[in-house]
């Protein structure tokens, strides 16, 4: 039960955190997405920690 609730948490993080660097970014492509850390940092620090999770 602990790694359902683990696993909803961490996938819902990363999905939210995708869609606000879209919004961002105006694009999907990884080139074009740089210097994340300084220009959106909770986003940054969302988006690492699922990874990390």
């Amino acid at each position: 039960m602990l790694h359902l609730i683990h696993h909803s948490l961490i996938k819902s993080s990363l999905f939210l955190s995708a869609g606000n660097i879209l919004l961002g970014y105006g694009s999907k492509l990884i080139e074009k997405t740089g210097n994340m850390a300084k220009l959106f940092p909770k986003t940054f620090i969302a988006f690492f920690a699922g990874f990390a999770g």
